[in-house]
């Protein structure tokens, strides 16, 4: 592991395609959850024919050689070595294969290891398409190929050459959108999300009837107290108020321990959100009120209740 500030990172993937597609917020992220490592020359960084990737890699430093012809001594193709910015790995995450290429470091190297679920949204963007159907087939991949067959390096090569043609009875191998793939890949994150959802709403239940429970034990521990406050000319919203101060106390409370826990663990969370932080204030700001708002529907029929209660009665209650 080599030292790289996140901020450092964050602005160097900006400078770079397919991630310059994404917004600070998103750059930010990925920067946090990347891992940097120093590689020495010669050194295997990743051989995506064996091994499956769930990771984009991105050069930071030095150059690194991808090799497409697995277990064969080739000298290296300058169109296939990677200097600062160059990414790779792209090809196995998306296809879920061990296609390859083998990565190997020319000289010292430094490489940003991204996962897949933050960076599959910037090859999802039109900049990233882009990218891809650029990459997508280097020219070392089709080395000792047939001649007569077109193939495609980059965009330029799609207007400029003959149409590839494929014949009608060719069957397509588990066909999917770039959109299905990161779908797939990112059915846990959805899975925490439903996950921390459901308990948020729990919580809140149990905060609403827990705030009535209190409030309606109030009213009946003071309901001489009512009583005495409605024979000598107390209003119904002064009641109301009465019962609602109380409550609004414990809230305070509530929310000031809930808001540093929810900084806390949104610090911890931050590898796992895209294109948002766990101190997003627009949410806080919303749950925020949510919760004053069921909280004050919760305090609000026990203290009506108070209202109308009569005061003779009320006198009389032990």
């Amino acid at each position: 592991m080599t030292a790289v500030e996140p901020a450092d990172l964050a602005k160097f993937l900006a400078e770079h395609p397919p991630f310059d597609s994404l917004d600070r917020e998103a750059l930010d992220g990925i920067a946090r959850a990347a891992r940097v490592e120093r590689f020495d020359d010669g050194a295997v960084i990743h051989d995506a024919f064996h091994e499956p990737t769930d990771e984009v890699f991105v050069v930071v430093t030095g150059q690194v050689d991808l090799l497409w012809n697995d277990g064969l001594q080739v000298p290296p193709d300058p169109a296939d070595i990677l200097g600062p910015g160059g990414v790779f790995g792209f090809r196995a995450m998306l296809t879920e294969r061990s296609i390859g290429p083998r990565a190997v470091a020319i000289g010292a190297a430094t490489v940003a290891r991204i996962p897949a679920a933050l960076a599959g949204p910037a090859f999802a963007t039109r900049r990233g398409a882009r990218f891809l159907a650029e990459t997508m087939v280097p020219e070392s991949m089709v080395a000792g190929r047939r001649t007569d067959v077109p193939s495609y390096s980059s965009v330029d090569d799609l207007i400029e050459r003959e149409p590839l043609l494929v014949d009608p009875d060719t069957a397509l191998f588990n066909p999917r959108t770039v959109d299905e793939i990161l779908a797939r890949q990112r059915f846990f994150l959805r899975l925490f999300g439903i996950m921390f959802a459901t308990f948020a709403t729990i919580a809140l239940v149990l905060a609403a009837v827990g705030l009535y429970a209190v409030t309606s034990y109030s009213v009946t521990q003071h309901t001489r107290d009512i009583g005495v406050r409605m024979v000598l000319g107390a209003q119904s919203g002064e009641v109301i108020w009465l019962f609602l101060r109380r409550a609004f106390v414990q809230l305070a409370i509530g929310l000031t321990l809930g808001l540093a826990g929810a900084f806390g663990v949104g610090k911890l969370l931050q590898g796992f959100l895209v294109q948002t932080t766990g101190r997003d204030p627009v949410t806080l700001i919303v749950i925020t009120t949510l919760v004053i708002v069921v909280s004050v529907l919760a305090c609000l029929w026990p203290a009506r209740y108070a209202t109308r209660l009569d005061p003779l009665v009320a006198l009389r209650h032990e």
